[in-house]
């Protein structure tokens, strides 16, 4: 049993150190990497600025094409749930209908 917990603390302490290996490896390439992605990142301005107008406009056109294609899909998604229940509109309607003519008004004085 003891060596269990020895097998385990002794994985522990390994991967505790692989971990500030690798997490000291990351922050040297990080560091080294930084300009180049600084550098990059100047670069990639302008087509990023490219893109967001060309998006703007591409969803100034297509966006009222979409709403009206939900708003047609939203309705005929309803007619299709709502039409099996017409029947039973119908009869609820006409038992309206007959217990509605079976009560006779009451005069108001």
């Amino acid at each position: 049993m003891i060596e269990l917990l020895a097998l385990t603390f002794l994985l522990l302490a390994v991967f505790a150190v692989t971990t500030l290996v690798l997490a000291a490896l990351k922050l040297v390439i990080w560091t080294v990497l930084l300009p180049f992605r600084l550098l990059l990142g100047l670069l990639m301005l302008p087509l990023l600025i490219i893109k967001a107008v060309f998006a703007g406009v591409l969803f100034l056109v297509v966006g009222p094409i979409l709403g009206v294609v939900l708003v047609v899909a939203t309705l005929i998604a309803v007619l299709a749930v709502a039409a099996p229940l017409l029947p039973l509109l119908v009869i609820g309607l006409v038992l309206w209908a007959l217990l509605r003519s079976a009560q006779h008004p009451v005069a108001v004085r």
